[in-house]
């Protein structure tokens, strides 16, 4: 069998993100993207977003997207070893 027998249809990914505005179109177009299979979003909340809006983020742009079967995974709130403040 060659390699390109063995690819899957839809290349399976998960997303893991801060889920702020920057990231939207690219969920949305890997979402409708028929070759590609989302099998799940995760959130961090060490980013432009923090978790809980992220979050909210997530499930909103799966609805959009007709797709509110997809799970979403929350990750830390704060990162482990540094602060999540962006510099004034």
């Amino acid at each position: 069998m060659s390699p390109a027998q063995r690819r899957p249809s839809r290349l399976p990914i998960i997303i893991d993100t801060d889920v702020d505005i920057d990231d939207w179109m690219a969920i949305l177009f890997l979402l409708g993207h028929p070759g590609v299979d989302v099998r799940g979003i995760t959130v961090v909340g060490t980013g432009a977003a923090h978790l809980e809006p992220g979050t909210r983020n997530a499930l909103n742009l799966l609805m959009l997207a007709d797709r509110p079967k997809v799970p979403v995974a929350m990750g830390l709130a704060k990162p482990m070893r540094y602060s999540h403040q962006f510099p004034e």
